[in-house]
């Protein structure tokens, strides 16, 4: 009997690795300086904290997504605070773009 290599299964992304990569990924697109970055780290990491709350809850699916849709309309204006106006048009066509790329993908479900 030949022994079969076997390759774990591919690591799934943590929160952590989320938020860091939207952390990266909008300090790099909107050119945060460090100030904005650690303040956005705090705001992603805290929302996350408050989704998975949510998601506890003992309530309907559909009570649950206004719950988070709330919670993301806020987290988008703690982040908007935080911005310069060029910042600020940069960070709503990424949110455009975003809703574009959602919409998308509920049409395929």
């Amino acid at each position: 009997m030949i022994p079969q290599s076997r390759t774990p299964p591919p690591k799934q992304a943590t929160t952590v690795d989320h938020i860091e990569y939207s952390v990266n990924y909008l300090t790099n697109e909107l050119q945060l300086d460090s100030f904005q970055s650690a303040a956005v780290k705090s705001h992603l990491t805290e929302n996350q904290k408050e989704v998975e709350k949510v998601l506890e809850l003992q309530i309907s699916r559909e009570e649950k997504e206004e719950k988070i849709k709330i919670l993301h309309e806020k987290l988008t204006a703690d982040i908007s605070s935080l911005l310069n106006e060029e910042q600020k048009q940069k960070f709503d066509a990424l949110q455009q773009k975003n809703k574009k790329k959602e919409k998308k993908s509920k049409k395929k479900s």
